[in-house]
């Protein structure tokens, strides 16, 4: 799973996954330069989950929570389609 950072801020965001041994895991906090485009996980599951933020702006949903360092994320719900299984997406934050 990709993300691409169109903003003109540094984005730090948070990644839920499922793993190959099937356990949740999730990684934080990926620093994104305004511009920048990167690759943070594989996974051959379709749907993943996502927290990111700036100065000014905010990416959160209501689809799965996390907590990190005793602070409550919501996080938003990504679902690939199923003939996007195996491709490289990258999605942006805008």
């Amino acid at each position: 799973y990709g993300f691409s950072n169109t903003t003109d801020e540094t984005v730090y965001l948070a990644l839920r996954i499922l793993g190959s041994d099937n356990q949740w895991t999730t990684k934080y906090w990926a620093e994104l330069e305004p511009g920048e485009k990167r690759i943070l996980a594989r996974s051959s599951n379709r749907i993943f989950y996502y927290f990111a933020q700036s100065e000014s702006y905010t990416w959160k949903g209501r689809d799965n929570t996390y907590t990190i360092n005793g602070k409550k994320y919501g996080m938003r719900k990504l679902k690939l389609k199923p003939s996007d299984k195996g491709e490289l997406k990258y999605f942006n934050l805008e």
